[in-house]
């Protein structure tokens, strides 16, 4: 039932493997990635229907939720790199500035936020189920 509702109309794994498009070795890849997925899958106790817990952990709303908007974010680094650069020079002010707004959209969301099994569902599953 979950399979049907929240990742329906994709291939089984078993289906891609028989197919001949990933081998076991794949497999074996997959199954190390799914070591968080199985670690909640345990703590749902054993539900039948996970089509609900999903969907309230997916949607569940973190602190990290309500942080001020990115563009907000995005200006408090700006600023931030630019005070680096008025206290050390133009150069390092650069840097400075594009180094926290990288951090900002590539680290700071997924480190505040932490994992969701929609991770593993919308990322290694999903590559691994793609036709190649």
């Amino acid at each position: 039932m979950f399979q049907e509702s929240v990742v329906d109309d994709v291939p089984s794994v078993r289906g891609v493997v028989n197919s001949g498009k990933k081998n076991f070795r794949d497999v074996a890849r997959l199954v190390r990635q799914a070591e968080k997925f199985k670690e909640w899958l345990r703590k749902q106790g054993g539900t039948e229907d996970l089509r609900g817990p999903y969907c309230k952990e997916v949607a569940h709303l973190d602190w990290a939720d309500k942080l001020p908007p990115k563009s907000l974010r995005f200006l408090m680094m700006t600023a931030a790199g630019l005070a680096v650069g008025a206290a050390t020079g133009p150069v390092v002010g650069a840097v400075a500035t594009a180094a926290l707004s990288a951090g900002d959209t590539f680290l700071l969301d997924k480190l505040l936020k932490g994992w969701k099994p929609n991770h593993f569902i919308e990322g290694p599953l999903k590559q691994f189920l793609r036709d190649e």
